[in-house]
């Protein structure tokens, strides 16, 4: 009788044991998941940052049109451009807790965030930036009478588009002699392919270089900012960048694009794949081309850098990327 209570016990202790090792061990499971997902969801807010928001006269409460948004991240600056209705939309890679934020306008007063504040709103007020000089009132100096012209495929309309794959950057090189003058702005015509639609609105980052002579490829980068960019109907788009003051480099000069990586466009639900379409074209961003022109103040090519060849110049056919650049000369 002894020794059966005494197995008894001992059957109890062991089942015991058992069901507190197998509860244990879904315990270990769940903790385990919940750190998974945990370490996930950080580790995707760490690979890019979104932000979404307005910008507003800080009095009148109206939008601010084509207000600047720079973010300053470990040396990198990317530059954001509101809307005509004050609208901005921001994501970029691998952002740190010491970034900051500068929002700019003409007529306002910049206005200095960390990176904590930024995203604590999703409106952003400026001040204006109007003083008085001997009874004066004043909001922004007057600009003398400017004359522009523009320089590189200045053809109407594309006949066709040509999408790249991402990392690449499709380039047009225009070539002049003895003209001088300010890059005001680049204006690129986008075009969606055949079978396709949306591809012309997704951003891409802006890029212009001067010509290397020795080696007639891209030389020095012209534009230090990161500015990512995108269409918002139609097929033209037109980029200020007259606030970096950029004059037209000797000879000649590079302006295009470069198509962002995969993961900016996955994680932002912009595209949903990047295999290919009809025809071999990529499911990223999409410009118009057009046939050479055979009357040109300049003469322009199309070139190519794909990330594991280095640039080579674009031949298909007699046709060239449309890209155009606006010079002024202050008369």
């Amino acid at each position: 009788m002894l020794k059966y209570e005494i197995f008894e016990k001992s059957n109890v202790s062991f089942k015991r044991h058992i069901t507190f090792y197998f509860k244990f061990k879904n315990i270990l499971k769940l903790l385990f998941s919940i750190c998974f997902f945990y370490c996930y969801e950080i580790f995707s807010q760490e690979t890019y940052f979104s932000w979404e928001g307005r910008i507003k006269d800080k009095y009148s409460y109206e939008f601010i049109p084509a207000a600047h948004v720079r973010v300053i991240s470990e040396g990198r600056v990317f530059l954001f451009a509101a809307d005509n209705i004050g609208k901005v939309i921001i994501s970029y890679y691998k952002p740190t807790s010491d970034d900051s934020v500068l929002v700019t306008s003409i007529g306002y007063k910049p206005l200095s965030l960390s990176m904590r504040e930024f995203q604590k709103t999703s409106e952003i007020q400026l001040e204006s930036d109007i003083y008085s000089l001997n009874e004066v009132v004043i909001t922004t100096e007057k600009r003398k009478k400017q004359k522009t012209f523009r320089l590189g495929n200045t053809a109407p309309f594309a006949i066709g588009s040509s999408s790249g794959s991402f990392g690449r950057q499709m380039m047009l090189l225009i070539k002049h002699e003895n003209i001088t003058g300010k890059i005001i702005k680049i204006r690129y015509y986008m075009k969606d392919p055949p079978n396709s639609d949306g591809w012309r609105l997704r951003p891409f980052r802006v890029r212009i270089y001067d010509l290397d002579t020795l080696n007639n490829i891209p030389g020095n980068d012209l534009l230090k900012e990161i500015l990512i960019v995108s269409l918002k109907k139609g097929n033209w788009l037109e980029v200020d960048i007259s606030d970096y003051n950029i004059q037209l480099p000797n000879k000649g000069v590079f302006v295009g694009m470069e198509i962002l990586p995969a993961e900016y466009y996955l994680s932002n639900n912009i595209i949903t794949h990047i295999t290919s379409g009809k025809n071999n074209a990529f499911n990223s961003v999409s410009i118009g081309y057009t046939l050479r022109l055979k009357k040109s103040k300049t003469s322009f090519e199309s070139w190519v850098f794909y990330p594991h060849a280095g640039w080579k110049r674009e031949i298909f056919g007699d046709t060239d990327y449309l890209i155009n650049i606006v010079l002024e000369k202050t008369e």
